[in-house]
């Protein structure tokens, strides 16, 4: 699955890479990340490049467009995966928000962690059954 992951990875930053030829284009995403600087805009963008260049060097062939779509299918059904990935992010904006306006100490963070990560393995483990 882990693979999987990292071809669509590599694909979708090799489409990024095609797509930043145009210095217009290059441009636009710049400023875009930078006007969203606070935002993990640019950490994905860096991902996705970064994942594209290791599978150049490495030799691999970064996955096309069908292939990607293909993938996405493959992995426990598509749907799973985009749900899983939309819940994270929710939690996660949620976590950060409240941590933005309330102070929490540092091992409440970790305990918050901790729960998350058993009520996601409960719902992956529910899901795979």
């Amino acid at each position: 699955m882990l693979e999987e992951i990292t071809d669509i990875l590599a694909g979708l930053g090799d489409m990024l890479e095609q797509k930043l030829a145009d210095p217009a284009i290059a441009f636009l995403v710049g400023v875009a990340a930078w006007a969203l600087w606070p935002t993990p805009v640019d950490t994905i963008i860096l991902t996705l490049l970064i994942v594209s260049i290791h599978y150049k060097l490495s030799g691999k062939k970064p996955a096309s467009p069908e292939e990607i779509r293909e993938k996405i299918g493959e992995l426990r059904g598509g749907e799973t995966v985009l749900i899983i990935a939309g819940v994270l992010l929710t939690a996660l904006g949620v976590y950060l928000l409240l941590g933005e306006y309330v102070r929490i100490p540092w091992q409440m963070h970790v305990i918050l962690a901790g729960v998350f990560l058993v009520i996601l393995g409960i719902f992956l483990g529910e899901k795979s059954e």
